[in-house]
């Protein structure tokens, strides 16, 4: 006779109880938000609709693939897209980073030697941490890059959307970053960044998506000319859709007064029963995207296939 199983549970009294306390200090949060209702109401403008545009777009957007994960054989794959939907462009920016290049690893360590500074023996975790400001950087900058090439196909008063905050590719690729803005501000072409999670405080200290997340209507927005914490930049947050948690944009200041148009173009290309993204940065999104499958044919292609199964290949890829 077949013996019965027994699942048992040695400490769930204590994982329950940590669970009440969550839920507990989840009500408190949920009392505090309820305090920023009315400000909300007073802010909240309605998105114009409009069908008709009378400008071009570019859409950008990134990707990135990793092989191996021991330090230093590891091997990062980078991929920036960006299309117009008008003029049926598609733009494409390739890297790779890997410290077993003389040159990644000497600018490896010089990012190591500011840690070292600070702590002369770089733990694990200081190794860590450079690989992921590492990745960060070079994705930024590949995406800065495409975005530079899709402003020599727009002319004056067209609009090219890059993925996430401007303020982060800012921050990451600070020199190109310029020129990409010094560039639009020249050709009079308007850069937004699409920011899908929000992660500002501007409205409180709560933050800006639990604020705003059930409080604001489809096709309404909050304009902030001079956010607190975006220096030279208007941020704008908005829903666009039956989902509940509102997206934003930020856009130059000196670009502050379209935000209304930009605000209805996103509504406008945005599948109102989807999460309030619109259509084309998913677009953009499925273009950039490198799938497990194609970063393998793409390295095979380039590298030694034994070389590369034995160096970058690990147990847990074959699962």
């Amino acid at each position: 006779m077949k013996r019965q199983e027994k699942n048992i549970v040695e400490n769930l009294d204590e994982f329950k109880e940590k669970f009440r306390k969550i839920n507990s200090s989840l009500e408190d949060l949920i009392k505090e938000r309820d305090r920023y209702i009315e400000l909300i109401n007073s802010r909240k403008e309605k998105i114009e609709e409009i069908e008709n545009f009378n400008f071009s777009t570019f859409f950008v957007d990134g990707s990135m693939a990793k092989f191996g994960s021991k330090f230093p054989n590891f091997l990062y794959i980078f991929r920036s897209f960006s299309f117009s939907p008008q003029m049926n462009i598609k733009i494409y920016y390739y890297d790779a980073f890997s410290p077993l290049i003389n040159e990644d690893i000497s600018y490896f360590n010089e990012k190591l030697d500011i840690i070292k500074i600070k702590n002369k023996n770089p733990s694990l975790l200081d190794l860590f941490y450079v690989e992921e400001k590492l990745r960060y950087e070079f994705m930024a900058k590949l995406e800065v890059l495409a975005g530079l090439k899709s402003l020599e196909y727009l002319k004056e008063g067209d609009v090219l959307f890059m993925d996430g905050s401007l303020t982060h590719l800012e921050g990451e690729a600070p020199i190109l970053f310029n020129e990409l803005k010094k560039e639009s501000l020249d050709k009079k072409i308007t850069i937004v960044g699409i920011i899908e999670n929000i992660g500002s405080s501007e409205l409180g200290s709560l933050g800006d998506k639990e604020i705003l997340t059930n409080n604001i209507g489809i096709d309404e927005m909050i304009f902030i000319e001079t956010p607190e914490n975006k220096k030279n930049y208007s941020l704008i947050f908005l829903r666009t859709s039956i989902d509940p948690t509102p997206i934003s944009f930020d856009i130059f200041f000196e670009n502050r007064n379209r935000y209304k148009e930009i605000a209805s173009f996103i509504s406008f290309t945005t599948p109102k029963n989807g999460r309030g993204v619109p259509f084309f940065k998913d677009l953009a999104h499925q273009g950039a995207n490198l799938s497990e499958k194609e970063a393998s044919l793409l390295v095979k292609n380039f590298l030694n296939e034994k070389n590369f199964e034995i160096i970058f290949k690990e147990k847990r890829d074959l699962r």
